[in-house]
């Protein structure tokens, strides 16, 4: 049976080597040998604490003291006093303190750490599952706030580094640094962060949203952080609504991600949806999560097809499966009932023109009913017609000679005459 720990370390970004000894300690734990099970658990955690202390650039509050730093890295480094060394690290107030943990904290880690000299020089303290429980709770709890201070500035340095092509080449892979994140910063500094990464970025015009790098860099901060850091990221892109839909041009599958907040999901068809027919793709995603209540669907098609040009289909055997999305999902019948129905909607010149290419989809899908004929005949005997429209279903008529036939055939069917600008396509 696989243990909740185990899922959640290889969740995070830890080195080959703290994980060696995470997994040593499951073995152990597994084996109902629970003092290993505790002796390697703490051993990873203080690997990942060492790791942090040597990666960290000198803390904002020691400029002053570069030789003690020093010297504390060079103890990490060394084999034999690496573990007192961690231990002092994180204990040590003077002449600066290395991590900004609470008091508790610390009496809680000492606490573990005795409990790991019982383990380790044969103590009569009972070690128990609990005890290694506990301990890998303390661990998921706790792990975040033990970051270097100063980790803020370094982060924020390394992606500066990142964006400056003097530095880092236009393409390179932000995975490097976005490793570095949890291990830098608390999920509440995280928020911090991508506030001054946006001011950074876009606000001041370093790039723009539509920046490659930049959406790189935040599509992989999508993939890569772990949980309680995309909670925080989320909620930025909440409050950034344009950065958000500009990712969501670039990867639409990103949508599922707010497939719990259906406010933010209306308000980004509702209000930021407008102008490009590239963001059908996006459309065509919140269709296939079904992300958009039924009671909603007539509301978002109507929404959709006033904002959007169908353009985005032209190019139709590359977008066959977002058009097979928009069928199977109502979105096409019901854009057909909107384009003739009662009161058609194809009288709206500029309506028609934007979204020929879907009514021509739903003549093929859903054929000629009385409504599709009375609104053919009423539009195009008049002097002034929807033109682009015309053009579009001329064309569809040549190449699928059957379907005009239909068109025939429901005409006679309902007494309706054929307009005369369809009539040379009548054999």
């Amino acid at each position: 049976m696989r243990i909740y720990f185990q899922d959640w370390i290889h969740n995070q970004n830890f080195s080959e080597r703290s994980l060696d000894l995470f997994e040593e300690a499951i073995l152990c734990y597994r084996a109902t040998a629970y003092k290993g099970a505790l002796l390697f658990s703490f051993l990873g955690f203080q690997n990942i604490i060492r790791e942090r202390v040597l990666r960290a650039d000198l803390p904002h509050n020691a400029i002053q003291f570069q030789s003690k730093w020093d010297e504390i890295q060079g103890k990490l480094r060394d084999e034999d006093q690496s573990d007192a060394q961690v231990i002092t690290c994180i204990s040590m107030q003077k002449p600066f303190t290395i991590f900004s943990i609470s008091t508790d904290v610390k009496e809680q880690y000492l606490y573990w750490k005795n409990r790991r000299n019982d383990c380790a020089h044969g103590k009569g303290n009972t070690i128990k599952d609990s005890h290694v429980e506990s301990f890998w709770f303390f661990i998921e709890s706790n792990l975040v706030k033990f970051n270097v201070n100063g980790s803020f500035t370094f982060i924020k340095d390394k992606v500066k580094k990142h964006f400056d092509t003097l530095v880092t080449p236009s393409g390179t892979k932000p995975d490097n640094v976005i490793s570095q994140i949890p291990n830098s910063l608390s999920s509440q500094e995280f928020n911090e962060f991508l506030t001054q990464l946006n001011e950074y970025l876009c606000v001041k015009r370093t790039f723009a949203y539509n920046d490659p790098d930049v959406q790189a860099f935040y599509l992989t901060l999508f993939d890569q952080l772990p949980k309680e850091y995309l909670t925080e990221l989320k909620n930025f892109m909440k409050d950034n609504l344009q950065l958000l839909v500009n990712l969501l041009n670039v990867k639409p599958s990103l949508i599922y991600e707010f497939k719990n907040d259906p406010d933010l999901i209306r308000l980004i068809w509702k209000s930021k949806l407008k102008g490009y027919s590239s963001h059908y793709a996006i459309i065509a995603k919140m269709l296939q999560f079904e992300l958009i209540p039924e009671e909603q669907l007539n509301e978002f098609v109507m929404s959709v097809s006033e904002n959007l040009s169908d353009n985005y289909f032209t190019f139709s055997d590359e977008r066959r499966i977002d058009l097979q999305i928009l069928n199977d999902k109502g979105f096409i019948k019901n854009l057909g009932d909107i384009a003739f129905s009662q009161f058609p909607k194809i009288n709206k010149f500029n309506w028609a023109r934007e979204n020929k290419y879907l009514i021509c989809c739903y003549l093929v899908e859903y054929n000629f009913n009385e409504n599709v004929v009375r609104a053919l005949y009423t539009e195009f005997s008049r002097e002034h017609y929807p033109n682009q429209l015309g053009k579009v279903l001329l064309a569809l008529f040549d190449e699928q000679p059957e379907l005009y036939s239909d068109y025939l055939k429901a005409a006679k069917l309902y007494d309706v005459e054929i307009p005369q600008y369809f009539k040379q396509n009548d054999c």
